[in-house]
């Protein structure tokens, strides 16, 4: 499974979950646009405007819902990013609903950070080979960290319509963490968080587990850490 993350310290009190959506650091993208040529028909940010209506007419107006539309492509995707990582707990991925819901049939969802994948829906219970109004993922693990949040759909002749992504979490940012090595301890809980080099979990403070890499430097740091390891194959404390 994909590891967890959280800031080093939180704070005392744990401020209200917001749709980090909404913020005015995000930013949505989509890999195409189906009418070019309609100024604001089927734009990556009607999926982001807090509207959860799939209704892709408004009193009659075509396109003048607020639903978004690629082409029929492979793998149409669509994400919205922050200039930095927050804290993410839950999502609700909304359909379109006047007609061609099944199009959105085995989308994928994920959280990245720094482009590395945080969680997929993969590890969730929730079925995404159905035709659903909305997909509530309520299972994501609590703390995890990103500053992206995608849905794919893969496949061939493939199109993504989305009447909205709601992103819960909190506003404030999380300050990543450097790698610090203090080189392989003696003593049992001597590492803090992103400190190295570990070879077990009683190497590491409290809570925190040592991410044992075994010098494959593409399974990343432990999620929160930033930096380049001192060694290839050095290991560092993280957050379970």
């Amino acid at each position: 499974s994909v590891p967890s993350t959280m800031p080093t310290q939180l704070p005392s009190t744990i401020p209200s979950e917001v749709n980090i959506a909404l913020l005015d650091s995000a930013t949505a993208w989509q890999s195409s646009h189906n009418y070019p040529s309609s100024p604001g028909v089927g734009i990556a940010s009607k999926a982001i405007d807090g509207n959860t209506d799939g209704d892709w007419w408004t009193n009659g107006d075509w396109g003048g819902g607020s639903v978004t539309h690629t082409v029929q492509e492979t793998d149409p995707s669509w994400h919205v990013t922050w200039p930095a990582a927050h804290r993410i707990s839950r999502i609700k991925v909304w359909n379109r609903t006047d007609c061609c819901g099944g199009r959105i049939i085995g989308f994928v969802l994920n959280i990245y950070l720094n482009g590395d994948i945080m969680w997929s829906s993969a590890e969730s219970t929730v079925n995404t080979s159905s035709d659903e109004e909305m997909y509530d993922f309520q299972d994501i693990p609590s703390h995890r960290v990103g500053d992206k949040v995608e849905v794919q759909l893969p496949g061939n002749s493939k199109m993504l319509q989305l009447a909205e992504v709601q992103v819960f979490g909190y506003s404030a940012v999380v300050a990543l963490t450097p790698l610090k090595d203090l080189g392989n301890p003696s003593a049992a809980n001597s590492l803090g968080f992103c400190e190295g080099d570990c070879d077990n979990d009683n190497q590491c403070t409290g809570n925190l587990i040592c991410y044992q890499r075994h010098g494959d430097l593409t399974l990343g740091l432990p999620p929160g850490c930033t930096g380049q390891a001192h060694f290839a194959g050095h290991d560092y404390c993280g957050y379970p």
